[in-house]
């Protein structure tokens, strides 16, 4: 932000600012300490709404990001427990035919 000494402001900027709209569109003229201070804290004020939105922005980016690492994650869990799935039946089936080959044998021990 300038210094008050540095500030010559554009008059339809400033009115703008303070919702004056009744004087002539681009004339010059200097403001007064009480419109300078004014423009100062509407200034610190737009500013503070900036660095918020801007804070907002990131934290949203954020969340974002995070969103899509948590389903990439999920996915990747989906897919662990349908390979962890996949092999338990795989494991199973062949205990079954390890089982079934164990009685055969003993059947045929038997007969």
């Amino acid at each position: 932000m300038k210094r008050e000494n540095d500030i010559l402001v554009d008059v339809n900027q400033a009115l703008e600012l303070t919702g004056d709209f009744h004087v002539e569109r681009n004339k010059r003229r200097t403001l007064d300490m009480s419109e300078i201070n004014k423009l100062k804290g509407d200034c610190q004020a737009l500013h503070s709404l900036q660095d918020e939105n801007e804070r907002i922005c990131k934290e949203v980016s954020f969340l974002r990001q995070e969103r899509e690492n948590i389903i990439h994650i999920e996915e990747e869990n989906s897919l662990l427990k349908r390979q962890l799935d996949d092999r338990n039946c795989e494991r199973e089936i062949a205990q079954r035919t390890d089982e079934e080959c164990r009685l055969k044998v003993e059947e045929e021990i038997v007969f």
